[in-house]
């Protein structure tokens, strides 16, 4: 096996490490968005500015969990791994 095939096998394997862990934490953000913006909750005990705040976060997460996925896929094709 030739040395580039291996970095290549590494990348790969770090990008999908990097994107399972988005997954999961923006997984956790839309549960948490859901619990604070509760539908039962009294209007004035909405916490919508940290809701908010985490919305944004989960935006900037998904953006690099679908770069990640072009990414992964690209490797694959290069190492010519298929599904």
């Amino acid at each position: 096996m030739n040395t580039e095939r291996l970095v290549f096998q590494g990348r790969l394997l770090n990008k999908q490490n990097e994107r399972t862990s988005i997954g999961l934490r923006i997984k956790g953000l839309i549960s948490s968005a859901r619990m604070l913006l509760d539908p039962f909750a009294d209007i004035a005990d909405l916490q919508a500015d940290e809701a908010a705040r985490q919305c944004v976060d989960l935006a900037g997460l998904r953006i690099r969990y679908n770069e990640l996925g072009h990414e992964i896929e690209a490797i694959r094709r290069a190492l010519g791994v298929k599904d």
